[in-house]
């Protein structure tokens, strides 16, 4: 799916990164397909203390731009970005912590029922490369490419 998009958009793409365990996936398949991807973090406060520095050890190899929400439509037209990789997956449908609504093509849909891709706010192509994964291929893949997660997941690392 990355490619499919990658042959479409060229260097209009980005990673939204989080630091969480979807976003490291997204993150290592994006730079399989473009080592030179934009890669983007939306600070906010509720962020885990460890995946800050998680996300700062990360950087230390990728320049990640930390953008916050209200200046994400700016840094968008001035990067000419039209499609942004995202980890959302069906599975967290039901996360009482976080959203698990989605805005794909002007309307709120369920994780449920999305699809692996459509277009999200800001008019971006975003698209969906893992979107029914379950946490075990999540684990299992970051486990088998020898990724680094924070150690909010430590109880998944073996």
């Amino acid at each position: 799916l990355i490619q499919k998009y990658f042959e479409k958009y060229e260097f209009g793409m980005f990673v939204a990164t989080s630091g969480g365990k979807d976003s490291t996936v997204i993150l290592d398949l994006a730079l399989k397909i473009n080592p030179f991807i934009i890669i983007v973090h939306n600070p906010k406060s509720i962020t885990h203390p460890d995946t800050i520095k998680f996300l700062y050890d990360i950087s230390q190899k990728n320049i990640i731009n930390y953008v916050p929400s209200k200046y994400m439509k700016q840094f968008i037209r001035e990067n000419n970005l039209k499609c942004q990789i995202d980890g959302t997956r069906i599975s967290e449908f039901d996360r009482v912590d976080k959203s698990s609504d989605l805005i794909i093509n002007g309307q709120t849909v369920s994780r449920t029922e999305m699809k692996d891709h459509g277009v999200g706010i800001w008019g971006l192509e975003n698209i969906y490369p893992i979107y029914d994964w379950s946490d075990d291929d999540v684990f299992n893949y970051c486990k088998l490419n020898k990724l680094p997660l924070s150690r909010e997941y430590k109880e998944y690392i073996l």
